[in-house]
C-alpha cells in the first residue's frame, strides 16, 4: 500500500518581515490601493496556476494606485509546498503590514513583497544567524563560507528569466557547509551578482549557520543538508523559455487592469477566477 504525504501549513518556517518606512507611508484600508492590493494577493491565493515556475510578478490598478506584488519559491521546494507557502503569505503579509504601501514576507520556502513600484531590489536586510560557531580554526571556516557563496553567486547570476538558483557544498575540515543563492528571476545579472555580494558582507564571524534575506535575493549556508543535491526539484524545465508574451487582465473593480508579468511571460493561463477574465492580447 502506498502511503502519500501532502505538505501542510505546519511545515513552513516563517522568518523575517519588513514594512519599509512604516508609519510613514501607510494607506487606508479602504481606499483604492488598498483594495488593488487584496486583489492581487486573492487572486495569487485562489489559483495555483500562477505560481507555475515558482515565481510570479503581478501588478494591479493605475497610477498613483498601482500595485506590483511579486513572490519566489526558495530551493527546490515542492511545487505543492511552493504554492501553500506563497498562499500563506498572501495572508501573512497583511497581518505583519497592515495600512502600508509597501512589504515583505520572507519564509524559508519562499518570499513575497508588494510595493507601488517594480523592479526596487534594494530594501534594507534581515539576517538569523546560528548560535553556535566553528570551534575549530573559525578564520579558515570564514573563507570557506564566502568562496562558497562567491561561487553560487555566479552560478545564480548566471541564470535565466525563470529562475536564478546556486547551491552547492564545501569541505572545511571535517565540516561540510552546504550553501544557497536565490535572485528573484527578473532581476538583471548585475543586479542579482550586486543584491548576492551585498549581503554576503554579513558573513564576518565563524557560525555555523545562517539565514540573509534581501528584497531581491536570499542567502543560506548550513553545516547540514536543507536542499535537494538532485537537479530535479518538480519545478517544470525552464530551457527553451517560451516566447515572451503579455497578459492583461481586464477587471470589474475599481483596481482597473490587471497585469500579470512574470518577465519573459508564458502562455498557460486561460480562465475564469473571482470576476477576473483571463484572455491573451
Amino acid at each position: 500500500m502506498m502511503i502519500m504525504i501532502y505538505p501542510t501549513i505546519s511545515q513552513l518556517d516563517f522568518a523575517r518581515s519588513s514594512c519599509p518606512d512604516a508609519g510613514n507611508n501607510s494607506t487606508l484600508p479602504n481606499s483604492t490601493y488598498w483594495k488593488n492590493l487584496e486583489t492581487l494577493l486573492s487572486t495569487v491565493s485562489s489559483d495555483p496556476q500562477l505560481i507555475n515556475y515558482g515565481f510570479y510578478n503581478l501588478s494591479a490598478g493605475e497610477g498613483t494606485d498601482r500595485v506590483n506584488s511579486v513572490a519566489v519559491c526558495i530551493g527546490d521546494i515542492s511545487m505543492d509546498m511552493c504554492r501553500i507557502c506563497v498562499k500563506e503569505s498572501s495572508k501573512k503579509i497583511l497581518t505583519v503590514c497592515p495600512n502600508e504601501k509597501a512589504g515583505i514576507v520572507w519564509y524559508d520556502q519562499c518570499l513575497l513583497r508588494y510595493s507601488g513600484s517594480s523592479g526596487n531590489y534594494d530594501w534594507g536586510m534581515k539576517s538569523i544567524f546560528n548560535g553556535n560557531k566553528a570551534s575549530s580554526d573559525p578564520d579558515r571556516f570564514v573563507e570557506a563560507v564566502k568562496s562558497l557563496m562567491g561561487r553560487l553567486r555566479e552560478e545564480a547570476a548566471s541564470g535565466n528569466r525563470t529562475r536564478k538558483l546556486g547551491k552547492g557544498e564545501i569541505s572545511v575540515g571535517n565540516e561540510t557547509v552546504y550553501g544557497l543563492v536565490q535572485c528573484i528571476p527578473d532581476m538583471s545579472s548585475r543586479d542579482c551578482d550586486r543584491c548576492v555580494g551585498e549581503g554576503s558582507v554579513l558573513i564576518s564571524e565563524a557560525r555555523m549557520g545562517a539565514r540573509i534575506f534581501r528584497g531581491g535575493c536570499v542567502l543560506r549556508y548550513e553545516n547540514y543538508t536543507f536542499f535537494n543535491p538532485t537537479p530535479n526539484n518538480g519545478f517544470p524545465s525552464s530551457s527553451p523559455l517560451p516566447t515572451p508574451g503579455t497578459y492583461w487582465y481586464p477587471t470589474s473593480c475599481t483596481s482597473g487592469e490587471f497585469e500579470r508579468d512574470v518577465g519573459t511571460r508564458f502562455d498557460h493561463v486561460i480562465g475564469q477566477t473571482r470576476g477576473l477574465i483571463w484572455s491573451s492580447i
